[in-house]
Formats: structure tokens, C-alpha cells, sequence
């Protein structure tokens, strides 16, 4: 969408394992122009994605909340 720049775009994963699937998804999301992106998981299996959460906050300034 042409105000994508301008919305908070909520990427939500109900299960997060590696993040792989995640990252690749916002990375697209940010190549298209999104600037304020939030990654929202119900289930994560934090000690496998914790290099990946790291990755992601790093490379597109996602905020991640996982439940």
C-alpha cells in the first residue's frame, strides 16, 4: 500500500521456532517500505531464536513481543 511508510505493520507468528520464516517475511515488509514493523508470536522457543530476535531488531528495528 502506497501509506505503508506510515502504518505500524504487525507481523504475527503463532509459533515461532528458528525465526527464519519470520526474518525472511520482515524482511520483505521492510524492503517494501515499511518503517515501524512489530513482530507479535504466541508461542517462541526462545532459546533457539534468540540469534534471530537479535537479527531482526538489528536489521529492520523490529519490536518483538512474544506471550
Amino acid at each position: 500500500p502506497p501509506d505503508l511508510p506510515d502504518t505500524t505493520v504487525l507481523l504475527v507468528d503463532p509459533m515461532l521456532a528458528t525465526g527464519g520464516s519470520a526474518m525472511q517475511v520482515a524482511d520483505q515488509i521492510v524492503k517494501a517500505g515499511a518503517r515501524d514493523l512489530r513482530l507479535v508470536c504466541i508461542v517462541a522457543a526462545l532459546l533457539l531464536i534468540a540469534p534471530g530476535l537479535t537479527e531482526l531488531r538489528q536489521q529492520g528495528g523490529c519490536c518483538v513481543m512474544c506471550c
